[in-house]
């Protein structure tokens, strides 16, 4: 008898570079050929700024909705589940999975699964009103790591605990290896005028409340009005970048200080390669996949002691430290800033090791598409 051909329907909201969902669809679209699966990747809103548009997925469907609740919009998509038909929809954030689901469920799909990617406790008021219908909807909820499930509310676990399992989000440790030469560090530490003398800390990240930049700033600036030879770059914009310009400013560090504001996904990489050290100070996370790329890229790393960022992490940091504590931010860097070189290498190898057997976007897209195999009995 021959196998069934299955079809999936992957939604995600928005199509741009920090789109961790989608670059993952990017990989399961390559690998479900193999696998004998009409892989379908739909895109909720329009992506406004064409410059922030990504070639992940190949046959990508853009909706291109710039509301979420007009009755054109939600019967657009309604009519796309329809002609897609599939067997499996795979959904992933707020409004895009809510009506996802439901919309899914008329249309008589079979299986609904949902990705949840972040901390619950840290969810807006929609959103925590939204997560339950979907739960009740969904066959199969798939955490990002295991502290997001352990993030859920009483009645969240209550609801989707036997539906529920962890799959880490994955990296393209590929682009991250084009990027990880001598020769592309040199160039661009000589570009931006950083000294191999200077210890360069790179963070990347979108600037806002949840990434704790604020304190970070602060804690690097007292650090750096005892050693000027040291330099953080921040990559990334965001709703801050007015604010943590101040601070900087008035801590007269706009010589060791920098933002970079949004780049293109490729330049990024190239930071990483020319950092000595990377710090994530998030105060909360649901993965942080901006840490393991730069552990991809053999660089140490200095991280909030919070759940999430431990999992991932493991034992390959050089230093954990209180995020809502500019002190304790301040003796983790100046700890780092003391390694030998040696030392550094240690941590730098652990890191590396820890990235590549545990969180590479090829594992991502294998076991998620193991999951959609489960649900018709097929092995392989």
């Amino acid at each position: 008898m021959p196998q069934k051909t299955l079809k999936v329907l992957y939604v995600v909201s928005v199509n741009a570079p920090t789109s961790v969902p989608l670059e993952a669809a990017g990989k399961m679209e390559e690998l479900c050929i193999q696998q004998n699966i009409s892989f379908y990747t739909a895109v909720y809103y329009k992506q406004e700024n064409s410059c922030l548009k990504t070639n992940f997925v190949k046959n990508l469907i853009e909706l291109n909705f710039k509301q979420s609740y007009s009755p054109k919009n939600i019967i657009r998509y309604y009519k796309l589940i329809r002609k897609i038909n599939p067997d499996i929809i795979h959904l992933h954030h707020g409004v895009s999975a809510f009506q996802g689901a439901v919309l899914a469920r008329l249309a008589g799909v079979k299986y609904v699964f949902k990705t949840e990617h972040n901390d619950h406790k840290y969810y807006k008021w929609y959103q925590k009103i939204l997560t339950v219908p979907v739960f009740l909807l969904a066959n199969r909820i798939i955490c990002n790591s295991k502290s997001t499930y352990m993030s859920y509310y009483p009645w969240e676990k209550w609801i989707g605990k036997n539906k529920s399992l962890p799959i880490y989000n994955g990296i393209n440790v590929r682009d991250i290896k084009k990027a990880t030469t001598v020769e592309n560090k040199n160039a661009f530490r000589n570009k931006f005028e950083i000294s191999f003398d200077e210890k360069l800390f790179i963070s990347v990240g979108r600037l806002i409340p949840q990434k704790n930049y604020s304190r970070l700033i602060k804690a690097m600036a007292n650090v750096c009005s005892k050693n000027n030879n040291i330099k953080l770059v921040i990559v990334g914009g965001g709703e801050q970048e007015k604010q943590l310009k101040k601070i900087i400013h008035e801590s007269q560090m706009e010589q060791n200080i920098f933002l970079t504001g949004t780049i293109q996904r490729e330049k990024v990489y190239s930071f990483l390669n020319a950092a000595d050290f990377f710090i994530i100070s998030s105060l909360w996370e649901g993965f942080c996949n901006a840490l393991v790329e730069a552990m991809a890229a053999g660089k140490p790393f200095l991280s909030s002691d919070i759940d999430t960022l431990r999992e991932v992490g493991g034992d390959a940091a050089v230093a954990f430290f209180k995020p809502d504590s500019v002190v304790s931010i301040e003796e983790a860097i100046t700890k780092a800033v003391s390694l030998t070189n040696k030392e550094r290498e240690f941590f730098a190898a652990a890191a590396y090791r820890r990235a590549y057997d545990n969180f590479t976007i090829e594992k991502t897209a294998t076991r998620y598409i193991q999951e959609y195999n489960k649900c018709y009995g097929i092995t392989g």
